[in-house]
């Protein structure tokens, strides 16, 4: 299986192109002003979405839920591009969820709204951040472009159930390289005094977290 081919099965979305911009001018952050909202392109109709703003002021971040995504649209960070892709941007800095300190534009599969499969013929990471804050940190210039939870047990007294990600898929690229690095990982969420409570990262092209190396012709360019 190709490079895109493989990079589109792990995404549940057709046309879905997720961004990370740092250091850039209003204009080019914001999307066009006037295009239809993603919902007029693409069925959101099961699905919401979270954003890295607090436009209410209520200490929270803001969702917009099923019964309103469709008609939505956000200039900076939820919008059709001139291709008609789907775009959601997050910037370095901005309102986070209270259980992270990573920013998000992310769209969430409400899975109770149905059981139909989404096909995914098209995907792409266009941009990364091209500065960081704290460069020596894991996350740093990378952008994560899918997700999957457990549900974490009342009773975590074998050890185990403590609501983990099976698996979580990084596109990381460092500045001045031409290429990035897909791989995933696997939260060993244990408890906290647990010698093996780390997570386990696994290449797919590419490096892992830790080299910094460029990956040259195994890794993947951005839009590929």
């Amino acid at each position: 299986m190709g490079k895109t081919n493989i990079l589109t099965s792990l995404l549940t979305r057709s046309a879905i192109a997720a961004s990370c911009l740092v250091g850039l001018p209003a204009a080019v952050l914001a999307g066009p002003q006037d295009t239809p909202p993603p919902g007029s392109a693409f069925d959101l109709s099961y699905w919401k979405i979270t954003l890295p703003i607090d436009g209410d002021d209520d200490g929270r971040v803001d969702e917009v839920d099923v019964g309103d995504i469709q008609d939505f649209s956000h200039p900076d960070f939820f919008y059709l591009n001139a291709e008609g892709d789907m775009v959601f941007t997050a910037p370095n800095r901005a309102t986070t969820t209270s259980g992270s300190s990573n920013t998000r534009s992310e769209l969430r599969q409400m899975l109770r709204g149905t059981s139909t499969r989404i096909g995914t013929p098209k995907a792409s990471v266009d941009q990364v951040a091209v500065k960081a804050q704290c460069p020596d940190r894991n996350p740093a210039y990378s952008v994560v472009v899918g997700q999957i939870h457990a549900v974490g047990y009342d009773d975590t007294s074998s050890g185990f159930g403590y609501g983990n990600e099976p698996i979580k898929i990084y596109y990381k690229k460092f500045p001045g390289q031409d290429t990035g690095s897909v791989f995933w990982t696997y939260e060993r969420n244990l408890a906290r005094d647990n010698p093996d409570r780390s997570d386990i990262a696994v290449p797919g092209w590419g490096n892992i977290w830790d080299n910094v190396e460029d990956p040259g012709e195994n890794g993947i360019s951005l839009g590929e």
